[in-house]
């Protein structure tokens, strides 16, 4: 032949002995080559696809897998920068699915114990702001960690400039953080009381240990016993006075007894004057009960105003007339000034002369011989203003805040007499009008008495 073959000779045997016959199978070479490109052909397209089918598969994977996971990444990322707000809502049973919705859970938990938090420190922020005790919480270190409002104001100074500096720089007071240190060192609660120099407040301070979460920290309570202390004062003075006030007269009336029983009854002329005496000792103690009573009375509101329009300028002008005899022995005059466009106010005449009579008898009784007592009415924009004033020997300073405490006197004025309660019925009278009364003072010029009354409504 003229052409490459195969040949492949097959014998063909009969029941394993006998040869029946002989197959002779030829083949072309360049029939199996084209096979064989056939085939080379076959399986490269078939690689191709099967490639090509994997790479779909692989990025089917990658988008139902790596996607996610990406996208998980991202959502994890903005939560851990505090947006806990975000959500996945994964809707896929597989493992990245459930790990999307534990993401998910954790972070709407977190989301809802943050905001409970929140809630619970805002609570404790009004609270705090609302105290009027200073709140300060001192760390292990001696330094600032919180400070309320109270205590800001109390120590003049803003929180954001308090917050991480010692607590020595911030309180400024040695005996405080003595107090401070001691409760720190020994780890139990201390208590003293201390008056701060500069604004003169009363305080009880408090220090605290914490325990637990907050130990070795330290919470310093600042209670304002100012007010507290004032009263004590006011009420320790009052017993004072009122114990002076008694003890005068019922000396007095026992001595003028004791000289009657010793033989003065005997001397008929000595025996009236003492008993004239007695009677100016008793009506003394009558006008101090009586005025006490009133002010009590004022005080609880047991004392209704009767009110009524009346015009200011004629309650000046009887009150001058009825001071004039009065001032007159005194050797004082009164000048007085009343503008005409003064309007009509809603007092209770009777009791408004009442203030006005206490405040120009004490301008006469304080006044020295030939000077003039002022007395004056403005219209001003909260009312009409009342003005007594006078050139006398004037009210010492550390004393004028306290004239309108009952039984409340100046050296001097316990010199000239009186009950000491004048100045507070006044006072309450005027408040129970809804006005307000003041008085300005310089010692050895004399004295400014103001009040004012509400325009009539």
């Amino acid at each position: 032949m003229g052409f490459r073959s195969i040949r492949a000779r097959i014998t063909i045997v009969f029941l394993g002995i006998l040869v029946v016959g002989l197959l002779i199978i030829s083949i072309a070479i360049t029939q199996i080559e084209l096979w064989n490109r056939e085939t080379a052909q076959w399986l490269i397209g078939f690689g191709v696809f099967m490639g090509l089918l994997v790479f779909l598969a692989a990025s089917f994977v990658a988008s139902r897998i790596v996607g996610p996971i990406d996208n998980l990444t991202n959502e994890v990322n903005q939560m851990a920068e505090g947006d806990l707000s975000r959500r996945l809502h994964s809707h896929t049973n597989d493992e990245v699915g459930e790990l999307t919705q534990a993401f998910d859970a954790l972070a709407s938990k977190l989301d809802h114990q943050i905001a409970a938090y929140l809630a619970e420190e805002d609570k404790l922020q009004a609270m705090l702001g609302q105290m009027s005790d200073g709140v300060i919480i001192a760390d292990e270190a001696g330094n600032v960690s919180l400070m309320n409002t109270a205590a800001q104001e109390l120590f003049d100074l803003k929180e954001k400039h308090a917050l991480g500096r010692s607590i020595v720089q911030v309180i400024r007071h040695h005996q405080l953080v003595e107090l401070w240190r001691e409760s720190v060192d020994s780890g139990e609660e201390q208590v003293s009381s201390y008056e701060m120099p500069q604004s003169r407040r009363f305080l009880q301070v408090i220090v605290t240990p914490l325990s637990i979460s907050l130990q070795n920290n330290s919470l310093l309570l600042f209670q304002d016993f100012t007010d507290v202390r004032r009263l004590e004062t006011v009420r320790r003075d009052f017993i004072s006075n009122i114990s002076h006030e008694l003890r005068t007269p019922l000396a007095s009336l026992k001595a003028l007894a004791e000289t009657l029983q010793s033989g003065a009854l005997d001397d008929r002329l000595i025996a009236e004057r003492f008993l004239g005496q007695i009677e100016t000792e008793v009506d003394a103690l009558t006008l101090m009960v009586n005025e006490l009573l009133e002010l009590s009375r004022i005080e609880s509101g047991r004392v209704p105003l009767q009110l009524a329009a009346e015009n200011a300028c004629e309650i000046l002008q009887n009150v001058e007339e009825r001071m004039h005899l009065q001032a007159k022995r005194a050797g004082v005059r009164m000048d007085l000034d009343c503008p005409a466009d003064v309007p009509e106010i809603m007092v209770d005449r009777p009791r408004l002369e009442q203030v006005l009579v206490n405040l120009v008898h004490n301008a006469v009784k304080f006044s020295d011989q030939d000077s003039t007592v002022y007395l004056r009415i403005e219209n001003k924009k909260r009312g009409v203003r009342f003005t007594v004033q006078d050139s006398g020997i004037g009210i010492p300073a550390a004393d004028l805040p306290r004239v309108f405490e009952r039984f409340y006197k100046t050296d001097r004025a316990r010199a000239s007499g009186g009950t000491g309660l004048g100045l507070a019925i006044a006072k309450h009278l005027v408040e129970a009008h809804g006005g307000e009364i003041w008085a300005k003072s310089s010692e050895g010029e004399g004295s400014s008495f103001f009040f004012t009354i509400p325009l009539q409504s």
